[in-house]
């Protein structure tokens, strides 16, 4: 879902910095802050010039506290930072439209039994 997009994006930019690490034997797992502290988390970011400001933006509109005024997948297209990523996905996807149409993509053809 959007929100954890945007959670993954806030991990990948961040990690420990404005993450929480969470022990537990012998792992140690990266998780994003509570959603009470996500908001705190990137306001902070964003005064770090290091941090990319496009991701960041992308990230504060996936995680918003209202699900009514998070961003859809329509105003990610809007981000300059997700260009290439929305390229290449939608090139993939495609692709794999175009196999399954003619028949040659064998997920295609494990999943409906032809």
């Amino acid at each position: 879902d959007w929100y954890a997009f945007g959670c993954c994006l806030m991990l990948m930019l961040l990690g420990e910095r404005g993450n929480r690490v969470v022990h537990r034997s012998h792992e140690s797992v990266l998780l994003p802050p509570p959603s009470e502290g996500i908001e705190v988390a990137l306001h902070l970011a964003a005064s770090d010039p290091s941090n990319d400001a496009g991701v960041l933006a992308a990230a504060q509109a996936l995680v918003a506290v209202d699900p009514e005024v998070r961003a859809s997948a329509s105003e990610l297209r809007g981000f300059a930072c997700l260009q290439d990523a929305i390229a290449i996905a939608e090139s993939e996807v495609g692709g794999q439209k175009s196999s399954i149409a003619a028949g040659t993509d064998s997920d295609a053809s494990r999943t409906t039994g032809t």
